[in-house]
């Protein structure tokens, strides 16, 4: 395998008969990033800081918000894709995880709140995102977090008492 540059755009594989070229988008969530605790520069894809080991997909980096509803959101948009906002409330709804039209709302504005641009003008903690239709959709960050809350969660659930 050969990349000519840190994008890993563009892969070059070579085999004993044959070669295979392939182009891809990497997600913009995994482009490269500064670090906002030590303003170290790190390349792309990689998960944690180079300089000071911190995830870039750690809860607390992220500044995520730890209330259960927040999740409840993130998880209805991994599963159902764009949404509108009346979608995601009866979405809710149906899951057993219910908000009211004003707390929905506050919901969805602090998780587009939470994403934060560095000096070098990276773009970082941004877990969810709105289209030009008004459909909210969860970033890869985001489902990262997810993720992370997820097995946070179970680990909790699990531990004795």
């Amino acid at each position: 395998l050969t990349f000519p540059d840190l994008s890993f755009s563009y892969v070059h594989e070579r085999f004993l008969f044959w070669s295979e070229d392939q182009v891809s988008t990497q997600p913009q969530d995994f482009g490269p990033w500064i670090c906002w605790q030590c303003n170290a520069q790190n390349v792309p894809l990689s998960r944690e800081c180079r300089a000071c080991s911190v995830s870039r997909f750690a809860l607390d980096y992220n500044r995520v918000p730890t209330e259960q509803r927040f999740f409840d959101v993130l998880d209805v948009l991994k599963g159902a894709g764009a949404l509108q906002l009346k979608a995601i409330k009866k979405k809710l709804d149906t899951s057993g995880c219910p908000q009211n039209d004003v707390e929905l709302a506050r919901t969805l504005k602090r998780l587009m709140k939470n994403q934060r641009t560095d000096e070098a003008g990276g773009v970082y903690g941004k877990l969810i995102g709105q289209d030009e239709l008004g459909n909210y959709h969860v970033t890869e960050t985001g489902i990262h977090i997810l993720r992370k809350w997820k097995t946070r969660t179970k680990k909790a659930r699990a531990a004795p008492s």
